[in-house]
């Protein structure tokens, strides 16, 4: 797809105009070859970008670099890229950025609405008293309950969140990955049943849940802090990041010494 007048051109993202982007000042994605998309260019240099994974699934995390452009032209080539995924058969895309109080006029004015807004917290400090419990690693005989465990545990944020879909069905690429990542998977046991599990990895923590049946007895703070000691003991920095609206766990992770880093808000666009 073009688009072209005197001093502007909309041309479609390939290896070339990745180079040229990023000799022009313009950042870009790690992996410029799993997305498509397109580039805008003023005065014969880049400007700006808009790319989707190049895969053509129904939903898509749109990367946008507006560079140089002005309101008007970074509408001009969101509509482009909207009108281009949805061809593709795209109904929900999906744009991740820094929160900023005033919004997003030119994203909002091409039909992106603010969907939930998230903490990126940091942890600075020394090693937190090691929980005494019989915390194991994953296997995979442990899949079903996993998966249940965490469908459960994030039934209600998704669902008051409207982040479908509310119940987590299993599948083989999670199991994969979950064989792929046991050593980093953490479970906890009580009374025969997993009562909670969790992920450390990479300076990440994520998928901190605990079964509904044995909270308000200390196992989410035991969980991050068995996370976070071996996060340390890696060297790594321990970070994770929380939905706003989701407030005990916020508390939480302040009260164990995290703090605030950045806060993030994601942008809707239902195609």
């Amino acid at each position: 797809m073009q688009i072209e007048s005197a001093r502007w051109q909309l041309t479609a993202w390939n290896e070339e105009q990745a180079l040229a982007a990023a000799q022009a000042g313009l950042p870009g994605p790690a992996e410029a070859e799993a997305f498509c998309g397109l580039v805008a260019w003023i005065d014969g240099k880049p400007a700006g970008w808009a790319l989707c994974p190049a895969s053509r699934g129904r939903r898509a995390g749109l990367l946008w670099e507006p560079g140089r452009l002005e309101a008007q032209e970074q509408q001009t080539l969101l509509k482009a890229l909207i009108r281009q995924e949805s061809e593709k058969g795209r109904k929900l895309l999906t744009l991740d950025l820094p929160w900023r109080e005033q919004g997003f006029l030119a994203l909002e004015q091409v039909g992106f609405r603010p969907w939930f807004t998230t903490s990126h917290m940091i942890y600075r400090g020394a090693l937190l008293p090691e929980p005494n419990l019989p915390f194991f690693p994953y296997d995979d005989s442990y899949y079903r309950p996993f998966q249940r465990l965490q469908s459960r545990a994030f039934f209600r944020l998704r669902q008051e969140n409207d982040v479908e879909p509310y119940v987590l069905a299993p599948s083989i690429e999670d199991r994969l990955w979950l064989a792929q990542n046991r050593r980093n998977v953490f479970l906890l046991k009580v009374q025969g049943r997993l009562a909670a599990a969790g992920f450390a990895a990479k300076g990440a923590l994520d998928m901190l849940a605990v079964d509904q049946a044995f909270q308000g007895r200390g196992y989410g703070k035991a969980l991050v802090a068995y996370g976070v000691n071996r996060l340390l003991e890696r060297s790594e920095t321990p970070r994770l990041e929380a939905l706003d609206w989701n407030k005990p766990a916020l508390g939480l992770y302040r009260h164990m010494g995290f703090e605030l880093e950045q806060r993030r808000q994601l942008l809707r666009l239902d195609l």
